[in-house]
């Protein structure tokens, strides 16, 4: 499988990639190879999502057959090899852009565990929880959107700009990463919580994650909130975001129009009210233009005219809210739950989490 991708360096210094077979879709990163790790889940998610209309269109009698095409794109690198042919166009607005140095023993997913003690997640990378987050969808297939906190000063970013690249330019910007390290918790299962109201041992589990987060080192506060139906999120706070980036309330002309409209009016409101800009990243574009919903009013909750949207694809999506301190904005990714299980002979296996009143999912042995 070939994938066509042309990068360029915008006026802002970030690289700007797009894929021709995503027509419209545009992704970017602060350098190649985050650029193009971008553009690779944008392909999985896009053809995921065109997998998902097709299937819904198919007659009641047929049957149809699941084929692993995607191999391949697990395996982009920031190289210019098989089987990604790269186009790079650069435009050198304010010289050349700061590369980041490699992080050390980052873990590429979080570790998780179940023994007699009950389940404990090792997560390592610049953004631990958001690790530990996605960690916990996908053992259980829980629907958690994560928005990161403003990351403001020493306490919160450390410099990340590669030093050989620092040598040659040495009066240029450079780059920097929330400064977070390993985060490492254990929570007795069966969750406390679990015998309440339905969806209370997520919302246990998940205080507890963020308390446990609270008690170490790493950047940031955060807390978890419920959404609405067994939806959740955890959001980073501060002093001007109590309840995370999208607390709030926005206005909408009531209308028909599609996902991708609604979805790109309420960014657009909320970065006017958050004061900064909050750009669409990863998503399922295809999905999104071809659903409609109806929604208007006056001092709609941003939290829930976001879900709304997502829903009204039939898809099971969350969303991702990354803050660059560089650039002091936040760019959104919306991707597909997610939720690992063990086949027949105990191989690790991803399974796409249908909505609510779908077709059930393997169980975890």
């Amino acid at each position: 499988m070939m994938f066509h991708v042309t990068l360029e360096q915008a006026q802002d210094g970030w690289i700007v990639a797009e894929c021709p077979a995503l027509a419209g879709a545009v992704f970017q990163g602060k350098d190649e190879k985050e650029a193009l790790e971008n553009t690779r889940g944008a392909m999985k998610a896009w053809m995921w999502a065109e997998d998902q209309e097709a299937t819904r269109a198919l007659p009641a009698t047929s049957t149809p057959v699941i084929v692993l095409v995607l191999k391949a794109l697990d395996h982009l690198a920031a190289t210019r090899v098989a089987p990604f042919v790269l186009t790079t166009l650069f435009f050198f607005s304010r010289g050349v852009m700061a590369q980041s140095r490699e992080h050390v023993n980052p873990l590429p997913n979080a570790n998780i565990t179940h023994d007699a003690v009950g389940l404990t997640v090792d997560a390592r990378e610049a953004r631990p929880l958001r690790q530990a987050v996605y960690a916990m969808r996908s053992e259980f297939g829980w629907v958690v959107d994560y928005e990161d906190p403003i990351y403001n000063g020493p306490a919160d970013l450390v410099d990340d700009t590669s030093p050989t690249w620092r040598a040659t330019h040495p009066n240029l910007p450079g780059v920097t990463r929330p400064a977070g390290e390993r985060f490492q918790f254990t929570i007795p299962e069966p969750f406390a919580g679990a015998s309440g109201p339905q969806g209370s041992d997520e919302q246990h589990a998940l205080e507890q994650m963020v308390v446990a987060y609270s008690s170490g080192g790493n950047p940031g506060k955060f807390k978890a909130i419920p959404e609405g139906s067994n939806r959740f999120a955890v959001v980073g706070t501060g002093p001007s975001q109590q309840d995370g980036l999208f607390e709030k309330k926005i206005t909408l002309e009531r209308a028909d129009r599609t996902a991708a409209e609604t979805l790109a009016a309420i960014l657009e409101q909320t970065s006017h009210l958050v004061g900064k800009n909050v750009g669409l990243g990863l998503a399922p574009v295809g999905a999104l233009l071809r659903s409609h919903i109806v929604m208007g009013g006056t001092d709609l909750p941003g939290r829930q005219a976001l879900a709304m949207v997502l829903d009204s694809t039939h898809l099971n999506l969350v969303w991702e809210a990354l803050y660059d301190a560089d650039t002091d904005q936040y760019l959104v990714n919306i991707e597909p739950v997610i939720k690992s299980y063990h086949d027949a002979s105990g191989q690790r296996k991803d399974a796409l989490v249908p909505q609510p009143n779908s077709l059930p999912l393997p169980s975890r042995r």
